[in-house]
């Protein structure tokens, strides 16, 4: 995946790691767009949605993978309330991912 960022290289930082112990270590406050592709446990991606929550502030975008995911039902449930608790726009994009930005 790293090649399809070649072009943006200069601005653009991929991160690997276990979310669960990377985010809470970042400071968020100067990234306006994250890609999520983690976990897939419902207690995961709340942990990814709650550290990414400052990139929103910032007028930024999450970007979530697996929206849809039958296999992993927790996902969808996660995201799901995390927009609706912190009143935020979503846009569902090729049934696949969730683009969240502030409302």
């Amino acid at each position: 995946m790293a090649y399809l960022l070649k072009k943006f290289e200069k601005s653009t930082h991929l991160v690997k790691g276990n979310s669960n112990n990377l985010l809470k270590k970042m400071d968020m406050s100067k990234i306006d767009y994250v890609f999520l592709d983690g976990g897939h446990a419902y207690e995961t991606v709340k942990n990814d949605l709650h550290y990414s929550k400052p990139v929103l502030e910032n007028n930024g975008t999450i970007l979530c993978d697996d929206y849809n995911l039958s296999q992993a039902p927790g996902v969808k449930q996660a995201i799901d309330e995390f927009i609706k608790d912190n009143n935020c726009k979503s846009e569902i994009i090729f049934e696949r991912f969730a683009k969240i930005e502030k409302n």
